[in-house]
């Protein structure tokens, strides 16, 4: 808070970019948001909200290039920044990268959460890629995933998009004797 208990700048700049995320005026908005980004660079806590503000927006408007800059300007990347990235690679087609961008998340000690598994085992079998979509469900049992329903469900379409029914079919009993017993 600063004098006259009014937010910073930068808290008021992240909640007026929330409401205008699907406007028209994209390139206005993404301008005076990098702006207000370049300007919080010294605010490291301001910094981190923008940033993740900005990332998500460029990669909801399809601009990987500005989305990617702003995360190698972002001095903390939290799971939530990453998890956009990868989405964003992998919603752009760019499925190879956005699995790549998963393992760089895990090399720099990133606790993978419960939206980052679906996102990548959704990418897993869209390249299709088995070998990845197998050491994936074995990290989602690793971080103790293995019962959420979204992931189940992105484990299943994975192995059948992959070509191994075989194995859905165990996830999808594994799922039903849990419930039962």
């Amino acid at each position: 808070m600063i004098s006259g208990g009014k937010p910073p700048i930068t808290t008021l700049a992240a909640s007026k970019f929330w409401t205008h995320q699907n406007s028209s005026k994209f390139q206005q908005i993404s301008e005076l948001f990098a702006d207000i980004f370049t300007l919080s660079l010294s605010d490291h806590s301001s910094t981190h909200r923008i940033g993740n503000a900005l990332l998500s927006m460029f990669v909801r408007f399809g601009d990987l290039g500005n989305a990617w800059y702003v995360f190698g300007k972002m001095e903390k990347r939290d799971v939530f920044s990453w998890n956009v990235l990868v989405g964003g690679y992998a919603k752009a087609g760019f499925l190879d990268e956005a699995l790549d961008l998963y393992y760089r998340m895990l090399w720099v000690g990133i606790k993978p959460d419960v939206y980052t598994f679906p996102c990548v085992l959704r990418t897993c079998g869209g390249v299709p890629d088995l070998i990845r979509g197998r050491e994936v469900h074995m990290h989602v049992l690793r971080f103790g995933f293995e019962s959420d329903v979204d992931v189940v469900n992105a484990l299943i379409t994975m192995y059948v998009k992959c070509g191994d029914v075989q194995s859905a079919q165990l996830v999808f009993a594994l799922v039903l004797l849990k419930l039962f017993f």
